[in-house]
């Protein structure tokens, strides 16, 4: 089993990070995202310097031009696409001497979701955000036992699922039987 721990954003926090030594350490490079690595953070130059074999850059549907710049810039090694990428646009960045790991379309592609931006989101940060925040999960983590942090965050995942389809349900609901709801 490989550990990855993305979204990192703050320097003591991947100091603290890196001393678990994970396989892979994600910077997010996706504007929209609130874990956004901005180039103007006071602490860039001291991101930019961690040498990690598996430091990886999330971008979402950036153009290959920002993605190397950004990706020789940070000393990415791994390269994680998030959006609408052709396997073409994938393969010109390998033949560039990257890493790709090619995520969301891959698995959830053939979906005709209704707002695909928003589902990305909700898979790529709100989802992640809410499961790392289980306590159960986080003392697995802390006791650097993978089998049970494994368990533990596949708990936390189906907690934070079913939590999520009640508040809609409930939504739903009250919009269909409530009528000064609707006002």
């Amino acid at each position: 089993m490989k550990l990855k721990v993305c979204g990192l954003k703050y320097i003591d926090n991947i100091r603290e990070v890196l001393s678990f030594n994970p396989d892979y350490i994600g910077l997010i490079c996706y504007s929209k995202s609130p874990r956004y690595i901005s180039p103007d953070i006071q602490y860039c130059e001291e991101i930019k310097d961690i040498e990690h074999p598996g430091k990886t850059a999330v971008f979402v549907n950036e153009t290959r031009e920002n993605i190397i710049n950004i990706a020789t810039d940070y000393k990415i090694r791994y390269i994680q696409l998030h959006g609408n990428e052709s396997p073409e646009f994938c393969s010109s960045l390998k033949n560039e001497g990257f890493n790709i790991i090619k995520a969301f379309n891959d698995q959830f592609g053939n979906i005709a979701w209704n707002d695909v931006d928003k589902i990305r989101e909700i898979i790529t940060e709100e989802i992640p955000l809410k499961v790392s925040a289980n306590k159960a999960y986080q003392n697995a983590m802390k006791q650097n036992d993978p089998q049970n942090a494994r368990i533990e965050h596949d708990k936390a995942l189906e907690k934070v699922i079913v939590e999520m389809l009640t508040d809609q349900t409930e939504l739903f609901k009250q919009f269909m039987d409530n009528q000064s709801f609707r006002k």
